[in-house]
């Protein structure tokens, strides 16, 4: 089956075989999905997160995600350009595949990631879900209809580095949840990749208000 992103045939193997070691009937359901990340998130809440990951990952919408389904949406998120990713993640956040992004269904995915990542940002126009959203829409809703196209999310989030950054966040987890060596990787202590990500994640939210970084994370060469 072909498979976006560039993702390795060891890399495949690799996750196949830690897949069925811990799905042994070859199904991942919402419930073992939620527990992955909960073990990768002990400081924070990441139920309802990964219950809207999960809705994602499983594309024929049959309460599990199959392996095929596993890798096609790791490579996106993992591997993908950002226009990939930024597709992706507008399918993540048009929770009811309409076409567009409300502020009710954006202001669900924020709160998700603030609960998830389980600090707040400290800046004073961010530092609740609803502030957030209001800054998001005043800067990508350019119609001001209180929805956003596919093609102003596109735009918007090419400003915003942390859009991409939520799903290096559940990339990271889900790769490294399905890894056969080491075993550990699902202690009871996040990893040191999902730590750093997630520093990155809550430092970025600083950074790119100062303009000291771009979409792609990395440092503005004029600043």
């Amino acid at each position: 089956m072909p498979l976006d992103g560039a993702v390795t045939e060891k890399e495949i193997r690799q996750w196949h075989k830690g897949f069925l070691k811990d799905c042994p009937n070859g199904l991942l359901t919402e419930q073992g999905f939620i527990k992955i990340y909960k073990q990768f998130f002990p400081q924070g809440d990441p139920t309802k997160f990964a219950s809207l990951v999960f809705r994602v990952f499983d594309e024929n919408n049959d309460g599990s995600i199959e392996f095929e389904e596993f890798i096609r949406a790791l490579s996106i998120t993992s591997r993908g350009n950002l226009d990939e990713k930024l597709h992706w993640a507008f399918r993540l956040y048009d929770v009811d595949n309409d076409g567009f992004i409300t502020r009710d269904e954006m202001y669900n995915i924020v709160e998700a990631i603030y609960q998830m990542v389980g600090q707040q940002p400290v800046a004073d126009d961010e530092n609740t879900p609803q502030k957030r959203v209001d800054k998001i829409f005043n800067q990508m809703d350019k119609n001001h209809d209180n929805r956003l196209t596919l093609d102003e999310f596109r735009e918007g989030s090419k400003a915003d580095p942390r859009i991409v950054q939520a799903l290096s966040l559940g990339a990271i987890v889900m790769s490294q949840a399905f890894q056969t060596l080491p075993r550990f990787r699902i202690s009871s202590c996040s990893s040191p990749a999902v730590q750093f990500q997630r520093q990155e994640y809550i430092f970025n939210s600083h950074q790119i208000e100062k303009g000291l970084i771009n979409q792609e994370g990395k440092r503005c060469p004029y600043n």
